[in-house]
């Protein structure tokens, strides 16, 4: 069969096909996972999402003709997205670990400290370096403050 003589693959929806439904719930859900760490971001992308599968369903003619049909459809695909989305958070929630404690004025400040604490364990390492674990430390300097003189401790040998 000739190029010529072969019918248009996209003559029937006047354009190439858009994701599966399936498909645009899935990526919410991806988003709602996304959206335990960067809420609006996620947020955005699951607007995104919703409004081009309801667009694609207007065009398409997969909603009813109907003006008020089309608004049934278009809310029950928001519901749908909704929920996957909400779904996709609540199993981040529940999998992944909490947020790390936020880290040490002193760390955050990149300006040079003191830190003071009891050795716990020294090692030696190749080329004449050592690997000092400290127990018991505060930080002081210019970067630090009355209120936080600790830095993340170390585990106790």
């Amino acid at each position: 069969m000739l190029a010529s003589q072969r019918p248009d693959q996209f003559s029937a929806s006047g354009g190439p096909p858009g994701l599966l439904a399936w498909q645009v719930y899935f990526l919410t859900y991806v988003a709602g996972i996304w959206g335990l760490r960067h809420l609006e971001p996620a947020l955005a992308v699951a607007g995104l999402l919703w409004i081009g599968l309801a667009g694609f369903r207007a065009t398409t003619g997969r909603a009813t003709t109907g003006r008020a049909a089309g608004w049934k459809q278009s809310a029950l695909t928001l519901v749908l997205v909704a929920a996957s989305f909400v779904g996709g958070w609540q199993h981040a929630r529940l999998v992944l670990p909490d947020l790390p404690p936020a880290t040490a004025v002193a760390a955050q400040g990149r300006s040079k400290v003191l830190l003071r604490g009891r050795v716990a364990e020294v090692t030696d390492k190749p080329f004449g370096r050592l690997e000092i674990l400290l127990a018991d430390v505060r930080a002081e300097g210019p970067g630090t403050d009355s209120s936080d003189h600790h830095a993340p401790s170390v585990p106790k040998v």
